[in-house]
This record gives structure tokens, sequence and C-alpha cells, in this order.
């Protein structure tokens, strides 16, 4: 969580939906563990709110397995280069002086980060097959494996790295066949919704950006993308603040209100 957004006497009606990492970070570090790497873990992660607070969960976790040599690496745009804290290359030549063979790589821009680190591993023989990688962030596993076909550096990373996603509800429901509340919602909309859905966000002109017309199956011949779960949370938590404050807002009101008539009683006698 990022309690600059939802600390309770900052933003009161601002719900947080997003992966426990407490929970991600002791899942990772158990992989690590299934494998016999029991110590000595780096850690190279973006500077970003989520690149923090992941390194500070994995470190946690870590911690709480054993582990005793732990390091941290940030990297921040424009990624390339070899400035302190900022670049992979340096970044990665660092992790090599140092020694680690376990690591773990957070990122959140595969177009821009992935062929630097790449290269990079390349250049300083971290990806020899001594060196188990695991990858986790904003990582989509189908543009992971076409990067991973259109680049041998990339290729030869990517064989044999563990990565660590998100997965929605109905994701992991349809792997294991039994039910979700939110799949099974999403079948029972017929084309009567996807009718009301598109009357009430009407197309404007052909083509209009943020604007999709819904054929009448809609519901019965696509699955939910990934995310849509989360993102179904997303607006349904607005929703509920912006209803918590709509009830506040008519309390201080009446509240207002009987303030108002009191005073104008007392005032009279």
């Amino acid at each position: 969580d990022d309690t600059r957004l939802t600390g309770r006497f900052v933003n009161p009606h601002v719900a947080s939906v997003n992966v426990n990492l407490n929970a991600q970070s002791e899942a990772i570090v158990n992989f690590f563990r299934r494998y016999g790497r029991t110590d000595f873990l780096a850690t190279i992660a973006i500077t970003a709110t989520f690149g923090d607070q992941f390194q500070s969960t994995m470190d946690s976790a870590a911690k709480e397995a054993g582990f005793e040599h732990l390091s941290t690496y940030t990297i921040a745009p424009p990624w390339s280069g070899f400035e302190p804290n900022r670049g992979i290359g340096v970044a990665l030549q660092n992790v090599k002086r140092d020694g680690y063979r376990n690591i773990f790589l957070v990122l959140n821009d595969l177009s821009q980060q992935l062929q630097l680190v790449a290269d990079h591993a390349e250049e300083f023989e971290l990806n020899t097959g001594e060196q188990m990688w695991i990858i986790s962030g904003n990582v989509n596993a189908a543009e992971l494996a076409w990067r991973s076909s259109q680049n041998s550096n990339i290729t030869k990373l990517v064989q044999g790295m563990a990565l660590v996603r998100t997965l929605d509800g109905f994701e992991g429901s349809m792997a294991r066949k039994n039910s979700d509340r939110f799949l099974e919602s999403w079948k029972t909309q017929d084309s009567a919704f996807v009718d009301r859905v598109n009357r009430l966000h009407p197309i404007k002109r052909p083509n209009a950006k943020g604007y999709f017309q819904g054929e009448p199956s809609y519901f019965e011949t696509q699955l939910p993308e990934h995310g849509a779960g989360f993102m179904y949370d997303a607006v349904m938590a607005q929703a509920l603040g912006r209803c918590q404050q709509q009830l506040m807002d008519d309390e201080e009101e009446e509240n207002t209100g009987a303030r108002h008539d009191s005073s104008s009683r007392n005032r009279g006698r």
C-alpha cells in the first residue's frame, strides 16, 4: 500500500486495490529457496514508488527466511549509461562485482528496459546458467515472450527466468476450473446489458478514442482481459468513495441547518 494515498487521515476516501506485496515477496523468496538458493539475493528495482515498496517487502521476506546477504541496486530513467543509481549498466556491473547469482528484477516498461538488461547481462556474464533470475512488476507475459523471440540476448536471458505476476481471480479459476464471482457475473450479462451500456456511452464518431461499441453477444463470446478484475475493483472503489462522501456532505448540511435553526430560535427569544 502507498500510505501517501491510502492514509486514513490524508485521503480517507481512497481505497487500495493493489496486490499484497508482502505475500508476493514471500512467494518469490520461497521460489528461490525451493531451488536451493537460501542466501545472497540482489534486487534490481525501478525507483518508482512500486519499486521502492517491492524492495522493502522483499528485504523483509528474505530476512525472515534466513537470507543474510542482501543488496538493492536502483535504476531510473533514462535507464542507459553508467550513472550510479540510474543506469541499468552500472546496476548489473555492481551485481557482478559483488558476486550475486540470485537476482530479482522489478521493471515497469519492457520496451525501454529489457534490452538493456539483456545486453548488460551478456556483457558482465550474468546469464551463464549459474544465475537465477526472477522478474516481476508491470510485465506482460506475452510481450516478454515476443521480445525474447526478437533478440538473441533477450532469448538467452529469458530462458530459465521465472516470471511472477499478479493474476485476476478469474484467471486462476479458469486454470483450476473452479468458480470466481467476477467471472460468473461476467457470464450472466446479456445483450440487454450491452445495449444499455452502448446507449449510456454512445460513440460520437467512428473509431473515436475511448469509445467501444459492444456486440450483442459480447459477454457470450469474449473472456475478460488480464487486469479486468482489478479495473472493476478500482471503479467500484471510486463509486463507493463518492457515495460515502455524499453521505458525509448530507450529514454536514443537516447539522448546519440544525445549528442555523437553533440560532434563529435563540435570537427570537
